[in-house]
């Protein structure tokens, strides 16, 4: 793999975006890389909250399934779980990119 197809590496973890949905590709490389908010439907699914049956669109309601998948054998543990679990995720990467960008 060369530098430009690698999967882009988060606390020393290479994350790879491909087997997600590709409209949530970008929202979900925002959250990990960076701790962007996703919109409220992203947010209710990283923190594991079922109204986000009732939230999401249908076609990311059909998604779940494999949204779920790529969290759990994709993504770091740290960015979905808990409400609590998620805004810590959000502060620690908004901090590490202000830290790495004042140097």
């Amino acid at each position: 793999m060369n530098a430009q197809t690698e999967a882009p590496q988060v606390d020393g973890m290479a994350v790879d975006y491909k087997p997600l949905p590709e409209r949530l590709r970008d929202t979900m490389r925002l959250w990990i890389e960076k701790g962007i908010p996703p919109g409220s439907g992203t947010k209710l699914i990283l923190c594991h909250d079922l109204a986000a049956v009732c939230a999401c669109d249908d076609e990311t309601v059909a998604e779940l399934p494999a949204i779920y998948r790529w969290m759990y054998n994709n993504a770091p543990a740290g960015c979905h779980g808990s409400k609590q679990v998620v805004e810590a995720w959000g502060k620690w990467r908004r901090n590490a990119v202000l830290t790495s960008t004042n140097r």
